[in-house]
């Protein structure tokens, strides 16, 4: 996977792929749509910055799976991905303070 440094930001994703020799129907080749959010790592509620209120929601979500109500895909930060655990509030204590650049 190839990684890359962005400024923080709300972006738009765009994907294209080359048509298929013989094919005739190019219109769905492009799709633009999709938010990606650059935020910085402990970030769960997406406002730029990790404080209280990302520290509040790790905790509404604390030990959930995908499949349980109070899941919050946000805040699963750390392995094992899939389940809130302590690693999830470790590392939302190591960025505590920061804010995207």
């Amino acid at each position: 996977m190839a990684r890359a440094t962005f400024q923080g930001a709300n972006y738009t994703m765009r994907a294209v792929v080359d048509a298929v020799p013989g094919e005739v129907d190019l219109y769905n080749n492009e799709y633009l749509g999709g938010r990606i959010l650059v935020t910085v790592i402990g970030d769960v509620n997406g406002d730029g910055e990790v404080g209280l209120k990302d520290l509040v929601a790790m905790s509404m979500a604390y030990y959930s799976m995908p499949a349980d109500p109070n899941w919050n895909e946000y805040a699963d930060l750390a392995q094992p991905k899939g389940i809130k655990t302590l690693t999830d509030l470790v590392t939302l204590a190591l960025y505590y303070g920061r804010s995207t650049p």
